[in-house]
């Protein structure tokens, strides 16, 4: 399975940890982040629907495809410029491991967001 052309850059920022493995807060109570990992990725959008008695619930996902090599950390920030211009932050919801059928090789990570594109 070969990799998704990625085209698009961002910026992982992963949390700071403390010795114990806790995320580090200054002194206001928000989260202290690493310094900014540049990337490579690609990040596309899509809608899933949700049929529901009361109707129909549609939810708008980002997800965004990066190399192995990117480090992501649980609880990590990613800020990106949409395609309209718009720069967009928001936290890791999941990681997804994309592997080869025997599962010993990684040949990209999928992120996703709820997050929709405007």
């Amino acid at each position: 399975m070969p990799k998704p052309p990625m085209n698009d850059d961002i910026k992982v920022y992963n949390p700071m940890l403390d010795k114990s493995g806790d995320r580090v807060t200054n002194d206001y109570g928000r989260y202290q982040y690493e310094r900014a990992q540049s990337s490579k990725a690609r990040v596309k959008y899509k809608v899933e629907t949700d049929e529901t008695l009361d109707g129909i619930n549609f939810v708008e996902i980002a997800e965004i495809n990066i190399p192995t090599k990117t480090k992501i950390l649980k609880g990590a920030r990613i800020s990106w410029v949409s395609r309209f211009g718009e720069l967009i932050e928001s936290d890791v919801e999941g990681v997804e491991e994309v592997l080869n059928y025997s599962g010993k090789k990684v040949y990209y990570r999928t992120v996703y967001f709820n997050q929709s594109p405007s």
